[in-house]
């Protein structure tokens, strides 16, 4: 079973920081739960972090252990033409994403562009200062985490409820999210049976149904009040 945590960390290249989710680094920051793994976290932390208790640790990572070494294949010269036809005006530092890649154009000369498709932080050396604040086994809060991670829909579209082994998760997305969802969440829970659900909304019939028995509590509130006064009376 995949272990989740709940960490801060900061990430690290020649002393500046790439990213944090510490709020001792930045006000903004804030904890994450998510799962120890290689894809979700660098390959050399992941693996670091697999069997290690909650406290607090340092870690330096070559690059093969982190975003890998410079590929040489993945340095590429591009016609200006191709901008062009793109409706882009290339400029040092300008990101691009062709056939599924993302990249970073590095130089200009005349005609040709050179872009850089390997990853931003590809051939360096990377320290992590890590939290682990606790570990984290309640589907109510690995399951929005894994959502939020792996999916990228806001907290507001979905609930999340466990009945014994049943993870139910009501949604007012698109049904083309529910498959998605459902099997992402099998990957990291298959223990558990998991259902997605529509959130449902009210018809018009069950709206006028719904009026109907608002009108006749009112009704028989004003008739009380009749009955009240006479006896007054």
């Amino acid at each position: 079973m995949v272990r989740f945590v709940e960490i801060a960390y900061t990430g690290r290249v020649d002393g500046r920081v790439f990213d944090t989710t510490d709020p001792n680094v930045h006000a903004d920051a804030q904890p994450v739960i998510l799962p120890v793994e290689e894809g979700i976290l660098v390959p050399g932390l992941a693996r670091f972090l697999k069997d290690k208790e909650p406290g607090e640790y340092q870690i330096t990572l070559q690059p093969e252990e982190a975003f890998g070494r410079k590929d040489p294949r993945l340095i590429q010269l591009i016609p200006r033409s191709e901008f062009q036809r793109a409706g882009l005006k290339p400029y040092v530092g300008l990101e691009i994403d062709a056939d599924g890649l993302r990249g970073r154009v590095v130089s200009i000369s005349g005609g040709r562009i050179t872009v850089d498709f390997n990853h931003p932080l590809a051939g360096k050396t990377v320290e992590y200062h890590v939290r682990i604040l606790r570990d984290v086994t309640d589907p109510v809060e690995t399951v929005p985490a894994l959502i939020r991670l792996l999916i990228r829909v806001p907290d507001d579209a979905y609930q999340v409820s466990v009945d014994g082994k049943t993870i139910r998760i009501k949604t007012s997305l698109p049904e083309a999210f529910h498959r998605t969802i459902k099997e992402v969440v099998e990957k990291y829970h298959p223990e558990y049976t998991v259902e997605v659900v529509s959130e449902k909304k009210e018809t018009g019939k069950e709206e006028k149904e719904n009026d109907k028995r608002e009108e006749k509590v009112e009704g028989e509130k004003e008739e009380a009040g009749k009955d009240e006064a006479v006896q007054k009376e």
